[in-house]
């Protein structure tokens, strides 16, 4: 503090430091929203890998089928087989993992898109309108 000067208080933040933490703060909260959303799959596709074992068990215990039969439920198999979906709980594990695998791929974009708004905003929209 200087002589004959009063304190007025922690200087404001510059425009640039603003414009960071706002991006920091839009990229934060997109990837709290996906690592929920993640979560969310993550947990209905074990939900659906335990109702797929369960329906094997009850095939594997018809006397017709003598124990040989066994339902494949691999999320990441049955997501990345050709072809028409399969039936039943197979199918709905395959669309859980293919969902999973299809959000899990636009984080990266999604983080960068919303990181770089506010930069957008303070850099270019004073150039536009001139």
């Amino acid at each position: 503090m200087w002589p004959g000067r009063r304190y007025e208080g922690p200087t404001s933040l510059s425009r640039q430091t603003k414009t960071l933490a706002v991006g920091a703060v839009l990229s934060g909260a997109v990837l709290v929203g996906v690592s929920v959303n993640t979560r969310r799959l993550d947990h209905r596709i074990s939900q659906l890998q335990t109702a797929c074992q369960e329906e094997s068990e009850k095939e594997r215990k018809k006397p017709e089928l003598k124990g040989q039969f066994e339902l494949l439920c691999d999320p990441t198999l049955l997501a990345s087989s050709k072809g028409p979906n399969s039936p039943g709980v197979q199918g709905d594990l395959a669309r859980a993992q293919r969902q999973r695998t299809r959000s899990r791929g636009w984080l990266g974009l999604l983080t960068i898109v919303v990181g770089s708004l506010p930069f957008a905003w303070y850099f270019l929209l004073p150039r536009i309108r001139n």
